[in-house]
């Protein structure tokens, strides 16, 4: 029976459906594990940032207040914080995207550049041999 459901998803791969299935499968593991361990790190930073007013208190012998507000305010600074962090990380990701596309559209523009740099040291090379030759030639 199992079997069955395979048979009749590699029947699909006649057209493309069964393909973009598959894809589809496979982004939709891939955005659960990302979404589950993103919701991890926010329960770790919750329980982390609830319990810092206690351990610096204990540590540094602080005079942190232990209240309600207290709490609130280090677990949202905590989330607010990695909030930022996933932000950032973001947009980092995203502008190494764009500088990757940017440096394709500009690679041939830099070569014909490169070229036209190329002929002008060649031309000045050229132009200081000469002027060489015609100052030993004065002498």
């Amino acid at each position: 029976m199992m079997f069955m459901a395979f048979e009749n998803l590699f029947g699909l791969f006649g057209n493309y459906t069964g393909i973009v299935v598959v894809i589809a499968f496979i982004l939709f593991v891939f955005f659960i594990k990302r979404t589950v361990k993103i919701l991890m790190n926010v329960v770790w930073i919750a329980v982390a940032s609830f319990l810092f007013p206690m351990v610096v208190n204990f540590l540094l012998d602080t005079s942190i207040p232990l209240t309600l507000e207290s709490f609130t305010f280090f677990v949202t600074l905590g989330l607010g914080l990695y909030a930022a962090y996933l932000f950032t990380k973001i947009v980092y990701i995203i502008l190494g995207v764009v500088e990757k596309i940017l440096k394709g559209v500009a690679y041939p523009f830099a070569q014909l550049n490169k070229k036209k740099k190329e002929q002008e040291d060649k031309e000045v090379r050229e132009y200081v041999k000469e002027k060489k030759k015609q100052e030993k030639n004065n002498r």
